[in-house]
């Protein structure tokens, strides 16, 4: 079982390697059975919320 907040297209993006982050995330997501839970991607808004923050520095 593989668990993500993400949607595939995130994790082609953020692998290093492009082309071998493509083929695992096509590998993963073509047998897949998705479970969606909800819109929010907590990630972001965490990043959104720290970033309104007086000592968040970038």
């Amino acid at each position: 079982m593989i668990v993500s907040q993400t949607d595939p297209s995130y994790w082609v993006q953020v692998l290093p390697d492009r082309v071998a982050g493509d083929s695992i995330v096509n590998r993963l997501a073509n047998n897949t059975r998705w479970l969606l839970l909800g819109e929010a991607d907590m990630r972001k808004l965490k990043h959104e919320k720290a970033r309104e923050s007086a000592d968040f520095c970038e």
